[in-house]
C-alpha cells in the first residue's frame, strides 16, 4: 500500500543535487513507515542549504514550489495543483495536514478518486493569517472556509487540540484529539528540585527573577513584543530579566527592548538545542508564551514537563493546558502585567508547579502514540476490510 503524506509546511531545501532539512519533523516517517510504501508531497525550496541532510530513501517525493508571500496563496500555482493530483493518483490513501492548499486539494482529489483520507489538523488558519497583514486579512476568510469546509466532510480526523480546533473546524466523521507534542520523561526529582527553588527563591526588586519565551523571534504574532512592553511597567518593582529563545532577525526586537529601556534586561539566545532548552527551562523561574495564534504548543508542555509555573495567552490550545488564571488575553498588556504581579508569590508558584507536573503526564509520548496508532489502525481497517 502506498500512503501518501501531504505536509507543505514541511519544507526541504535543494542545493546541489542533495536536500536538506531543518531540525526536527522526521517523526511522522517513522510513524508511518509500517503501513506501506511512503510518498511525501511536500515544499521544496531551491537554492538553499541548510546544516542538516535529507535521506529520502524509498520515500517518492512530489515536490512544491515554494509560496513565497500571502497573495499567492489565492491563486494556487498551477504546477502545484498539478502535483498534488499526481500525488495522489499514484498513491492508494492519504493523510493530509492542514491547513494547508495543498492538503485541501488532495482530499478533493482523494474524494473523485474514492480513495481513503486522513485529515491532521495542526493549526487555525483564521489566526495565523489574520496576523498577516491586510493581505492576511484577506485571506483569512476563505482559507478558514476551506477547512472548514473539508474537515466536516472527512471521515477520518486527528486534532491537536483537545477542543479548540474540535469547536473552530468540527467534522462529522470519527476524530480524537491528540496532540504532536514529544514528551519521553517526566521525573519526580525535577518537581522536587523546582519547588526547593521557589522555597529558595526571594521576590524582591533586587534579585533577578528569571522569565522566557521560546519562538520564532522574527513572527510579530509570537507576541514577545507584548511581554516587553509589560515588564518595562514593572521594572522598577521587580528585576525581571527576559530571555527569548528562537531563531529568527532579532533587530525588531532589540528595537522595541531600547525604546522601553529594557535593553540590560532582555537576552536573545539564539536557536537551541532540545537539550539546551531544557537546560533553560531548569533554570528560569517562569514560562511565558505570548503568541496570539496557535496548535497546541510544545513549548508549554516541555516547561510544565520541568515543573515550571506558565502563563499563556488566551490563543489556540493554551488555555486547554494552564488554570484559568494563568492565561491572559492575547496582545493585552495591563493584563499580563496583572497575570505577572499574581504568580509572583511563592505559594502560588509552587502550587503552579505541581499542577503543570502532574498535568504534563497527558502528554508522555509512549500514550499519545498509542493512542494516535490506534486511531490510524481503526482507519486503514475502515478501508481495507472494503
Amino acid at each position: 500500500m502506498k500512503i501518501l503524506l501531504v505536509m507543505s509546511a514541511f519544507r526541504l531545501f535543494s542545493y546541489e543535487g542533495n536536500l536538506y532539512k531543518r531540525a526536527g519533523g522526521t517523526l511522522h516517517f517513522y510513524r508511518y513507515a509500517p503501513l506501506g510504501q511512503l510518498n511525501l508531497c511536500c515544499t521544496v525550496i531551491e537554492g538553499v542549504p541548510e546544516k542538516e541532510t535529507f535521506n529520502i530513501g524509498d520515500m517518492k517525493l512530489f515536490p512544491l514550489k515554494h509560496i513565497k508571500n500571502a497573495k499567492n496563496l489565492l491563486k494556487f500555482s498551477r504546477s502545484n495543483y498539478k502535483m498534488v493530483k499526481e500525488a495522489v493518483e499514484k498513491s492508494d490513501a492519504v493523510i493530509g495536514y492542514v491547513p494547508s492548499s495543498a492538503a485541501y486539494a488532495a482530499f478533493n482529489f482523494a474524494k473523485k478518486q474514492g480513495k481513503p483520507y486522513l485529515a491532521m489538523a495542526i493549526g487555525c488558519p483564521w489566526d495565523v493569517l489574520t496576523h498577516h497583514g491586510w493581505k492576511g486579512k484577506l485571506i483569512a476568510p476563505i482559507q478558514t472556509l476551506k477547512m472548514k469546509k473539508m474537515m466536516k466532510k472527512t471521515d477520518f480526523s486527528i486534532y491537536v487540540t483537545q477542543k479548540f480546533l474540535q469547536k473552530r473546524y468540527p467534522s462529522k466523521g470519527l476524530s480524537a484529539g491528540i496532540s504532536n507534542v514529544i514528551l519521553h520523561d517526566v521525573n519526580s526529582n525535577i518537581l522536587s528540585q523546582r519547588l526547593e527553588k521557589i522555597t529558595s527563591t526571594t521576590i524582591n526588586s533586587s534579585n533577578e527573577i528569571k522569565l522566557a519565551t521560546c519562538a520564532a523571534i522574527n513572527v510579530k504574532y509570537k507576541g514577545q513584543e507584548d511581554v516587553i512592553k509589560a515588564l518595562s511597567k514593572l521594572q522598577y518593582k521587580y528585576n525581571i530579566h527576559y530571555y527569548l529563545a528562537g531563531n529568527g532577525d532579532a533587530s525588531y526586537l532589540m528595537l522595541m527592548a531600547k525604546k522601553y529601556n529594557m535593553t540590560n534586561r532582555v537576552h536573545f539566545l539564539g536557536g537551541l538545542k532540545q537539550e539546551d532548552v531544557y537546560n533553560l527551562f531548569k533554570n528560569i523561574d517562569i514560562y511565558i508564551h505570548p503568541s496570539k495564534t496557535e496548535g497546541l504548543p510544545r513549548s508549554v508542555v516541555e516547561a510544565m514537563s520541568m515543573a515550571v509555573p506558565c502563563l499563556g495567552a488566551n490563543a489556540g490550545g493554551t488555555p486547554e493546558l494552564l488554570p484559568k488564571e494563568c492565561v491572559f488575553k492575547k496582545g493585552n498588556i495591563s493584563d499580563i502585567i496583572k497575570k505577572i504581579n499574581w504568580i509572583l508569590d511563592t505559594r502560588v508558584l509552587s502550587d503552579l508547579a505541581i499542577v503543570n507536573f502532574e498535568k504534563s503526564k497527558d502528554f508522555l509520548f509512549e500514550k499519545l502514540e498509542k493512542e494516535r496508532n490506534e486511531f490510524i489502525q481503526t482507519w486503514v481497517n475502515s478501508f481495507n476490510c472494503n
